[in-house]
């Protein structure tokens, strides 16, 4: 008789019912040490950079001619090239490598 108690008891409370959201709530909480030395930070990474030469492909291959460069920003190379006879002024990013602006010249 003992036994059905405690399997009923154990049953019961495994039984699955609704529960509203006041009537719920869980904490959860991990740590994890390996080690007893130094800590150390993650080196951040490295910001890429295009260079001129590497923005002159970028220019090409948006189909324009000989370009030439003209001038630099924290951001953006300037380039001055041709395309179908039309002289224009091209803006590459220097940190994505592709062409931000393009104004007639």
């Amino acid at each position: 008789m003992f036994r059905l108690a405690v399997v009923s008891a154990v049953i019961l409370g495994l039984w699955s019912c609704a529960a509203l959201a006041g009537q719920a709530s869980a904490s959860f909480q991990v740590g994890i040490r390996i080690g007893g030395g130094e800590r150390t930070v993650p080196a951040d990474n490295p910001v890429k950079t295009y260079t001129w030469g590497a923005a002159v492909i970028s220019v090409n291959r948006a189909g324009f001619d000989k370009p030439r460069r003209l001038n630099k920003s924290d951001t953006l190379y300037w380039f001055e090239a041709n395309r179908g006879g039309t002289t224009f002024k091209i803006a590459v990013s220097i940190s994505s490598g592709k062409v931000i602006k393009i104004l007639p010249a």
